[in-house]
């Protein structure tokens, strides 16, 4: 977004829109997001400039906003009183009430909002998961690899696309709009306790991995349901009154176990999880996602996102060259079997 409009042409837009909609432009704090200019107003509230052709979007949003809303879910929301969106130039502007106090959610608390999250009924006008959305231009992008790594980046890439349109036969080319799952930077890893039998890598080779005292098994492609699209630790907090689901523009109809990967890869993966953390998940959603055959196929997928995000990251600050390095020789198996160390917060 900032590549696209100069600074002085954000501001401008951000006045415009303040303007219109009656709110105070004056000592608006710039964030960070590569999805959208967000500035956050004196009161606390967000104002969101999306890229111009992005109305249909910024419309889903809203709407997505005020139907989780209604269903009980706590996420971010749009102002009332405010009609939403307006357009500045071509801009798509919309206002979000400010956030209640809140702290990173615990495993429990992430799963409970996950559940709920897949027990409702979908709209109409969700869009569908696009996992591989934009992927090959962010990688022709990327000033940090080199014709070798493209190439197997590339070549990964595709062999990912033909596993999951395997998997998925009747997802590919659906007519319907497709969304972008945007990953959230990964937080700091834990502390982590010692592994336990129950903390070991789950092992492809067996095609289901026993947990002890655990006996619910996913069936093999559980009906797409609404997923969060990018259910990373960063994507969930908790308030006094409960968990809080954050990124609101990740919604999306997809497998429920998309949802639930992100959790056995800071696990198994990476080592962000402890793994008496991830059994609360786990137990709490009532299933475990590493017992289902197809996990593998979405681990490795939301891997080779992390990967990208990375590239992406590095591109923009050079200091993070050499996490994106790690991570693609990690994927290229350089580095050993997971649990892979050093994978850090970007």
């Amino acid at each position: 977004m900032t590549a696209q409009l100069a600074g002085n042409g954000l501001l401008s837009i951000l006045r415009t829109a303040c303007m219109t909609m009656g709110l105070e432009a004056a000592d608006a704090e710039p964030l960070p997001s590569t999805a959208y200019a967000s500035y956050r107003l004196r009161g606390g509230g967000v104002i969101r400039i999306d890229r111009m052709g992005g109305l249909a979007a910024a419309c889903r949003d809203v709407e997505t906003a005020r139907w989780l809303a209604a269903s009980g879910i706590a996420a971010p929301q749009v102002a009332s009183g405010i009609p939403q969106p307006i357009e500045v130039g071509g801009h798509p502007v919309t206002y979000w009430r400010p956030l209640p106090p809140h702290t990173p959610a615990t495993p429990a608390d992430r799963a409970v909002i996950l559940r709920d999250l897949h027990d409702l009924t979908p709209p109409a006008s969700l869009p569908r998961l696009a996992p591989f959305a934009d992927l090959t231009a962010h990688i022709g992008a990327s000033r940090t690899l080199t014709a070798r790594d493209r190439l197997w980046v590339l070549d990964h890439l595709a062999e990912l696309r033909d596993r999951w349109a395997a998997v998925y036969p009747d997802r590919r080319g659906a007519a319907a709009p497709e969304a972008q799952p945007r990953e959230p930077a990964a937080t700091v890893p834990p502390e982590q306790s010692e592994a336990t039998a129950q903390d070991r890598v789950p092992q492809e080779s067996g095609g289901r991995v026993a947990h002890p005292g655990r006996a619910t098994e996913f069936p093999l492609g559980r009906p797409w349901c609404t997923v969060h699209a990018a259910a990373w630790n960063t994507a969930i907090a908790t308030t006094a009154d409960g968990p809080l689901l954050l990124g609101v523009p990740n919604i999306a109809l997809g497998p429920p176990e998309w949802d639930l990967a992100p959790a056995a890869i800071e696990c198994f993966s990476v080592g962000w999880l402890p793994g008496g953390a991830y059994r609360h998940f786990c137990d709490e959603y009532r299933a475990d996602v590493t017992s289902w055959p197809g996990f593998y196929l979405l681990r490795d997928i939301l891997e080779f996102r992390l990967l990208i995000h990375a590239t992406r990251t590095a591109t923009a600050d050079p200091a993070m060259a050499d996490q994106a390095q790690h991570r693609l020789a990690c994927l290229r198996g350089d580095i050993g079997p997971r649990r892979w160390p050093g994978w850090e917060s970007l």
